[in-house]
């Protein structure tokens, strides 16, 4: 089943125009410009917290200079990250390479995929200075 019939289309079609808003390295700002909708809609209608018109879609989508079909076409097939990718992430994103809950040398953090992400990211500084006897 995809995320657009078992969570809801609008959900999925939020996450889509965020990651092509990003992608194209976009400020919510600018696609506010561009669109003539407010920074504070557009981030509703990206996290799926607020419906928006076909008209609407359409603008956002033809301001991130996409089809609308596209965006729903890729909606329908959206699957949501788990929380050991937005963990990878948040940690690559960070600077530690390649070390989620477990880093190149094959040591898996004891606070396992439901720590947060600062306690994960705390714990992964502190065995890679153990390994490396600098700081990350």
């Amino acid at each position: 089943m995809t995320m657009g019939t078992r969570h809801g289309l609008g959900r999925a079609v939020g996450a889509v125009l965020r990651r092509l808003r990003r992608h194209r390295k976009l400020l919510l700002r600018t696609l506010s410009e561009r669109t003539g909708l407010s920074v504070g809609y557009i981030s509703q209608v990206e996290l799926g917290r607020n419906s928006a018109s076909v008209e609407t879609l359409t603008k956002l989508a033809e301001g991130l200079e996409t089809q609308l079909g596209a965006v729903i076409t890729e909606a329908e097939n959206y699957v949501p990250p788990t929380a050991h990718d937005v963990r990878i992430a948040f940690l690559n994103k960070t600077g530690i390479d390649g070390m989620c809950l477990t880093c190149s040398c094959g040591w898996e953090c004891p606070l396992g995929f439901n720590a947060s992400p600062d306690a994960a990211f705390a714990n992964a500084q502190r065995h890679r200075q153990e390994q490396t006897g600098r700081q990350p």
